[in-house]
């Protein structure tokens, strides 16, 4: 399987649970931000040499999400 064939699928398998991950931790609701946000998260993942030898795939993609929304905050929108 290629790396781009392989961001496709984990993207398939786990847009949802990213896009959920965004939402709680994102200030903004706005749906462009957060969709955004799950765009950059797998761009990360594409950029990522090792992504697929990766033990824990997922759990990657959570924490990525999480730092993602946080720099978003800081960067693009004031604190609530």
């Amino acid at each position: 399987m290629t790396k781009r064939d392989f961001i496709e699928k984990i993207y398939r398998e786990n847009a949802d649970f990213i896009k959920a991950i965004i939402k709680s931790n994102l200030y903004s609701k706005n749906e462009q931000d957060i969709f955004d946000c799950v765009q950059d998260v797998f761009f990360t993942a594409l950029k990522r040499d090792d992504i697929q030898d990766h033990p824990n795939v997922k759990g990657w993609l959570c924490s990525t999400a999480k730092i993602i929304a946080k720099q978003y905050n800081t960067k693009y929108l004031k604190n609530p």
